[in-house]
């Protein structure tokens, strides 16, 4: 008996420690996602535009009824075109206040609900797709 007891306490002492140091080591798609979320509080649309898939018909950003798809060469423009109806890259303050991440096989969307300084609310809604296991993003909506 105190031998199976050794033994069931020795293969725990093994095994939990690896269990925890692979899902340090591993990085979840919710991780992932979270970094590009934490670009956009950081002011660095840049960085969202990074994740961006400008292949396959282009990066789509939708501000109200404007809609238009972004290829490699236009970057710069999908750019300014956050910042002018976000306000994001020119603010003073940016807080995160809300986000709603939901991540179905190898699709996810997150909705973010930011303050850009004071008093000044916007919604991002962001579309990604896994390519590759890297979370790239497809379209981004500009709600408000």
């Amino acid at each position: 008996m105190h031998r199976v007891t050794f033994y069931a306490l020795l293969f725990l002492a093994v095994s939990v420690p690896a269990g925890v140091l692979a899902a340090v080591l591993i990085e979840t798609d919710e991780d992932q996602i979270e970094g590009l979320i934490a670009s956009v509080e950081d002011e660095r649309m840049d960085a969202l535009l990074e994740a961006a898939t400008f292949d396959d018909g282009g990066l789509e950003i939708s501000a109200g009824s404007d809609h238009r798809r972004f290829d490699l060469t236009q970057r710069e423009e999908a750019a300014r075109l956050l910042d002018e109806t976000t306000g994001i890259t020119s603010a003073q303050r940016v807080r995160l206040c809300q986000r709603q991440v939901t991540v179905r096989d190898d699709d996810a969307t997150a909705v973010l609900n930011i303050e850009v300084d004071e008093g000044h609310y916007v919604a991002l809604r962001l579309n990604l797709t896994l390519q590759q296991g890297q979370w790239r993003l497809e379209r981004i909506r500009v709600m408000g």
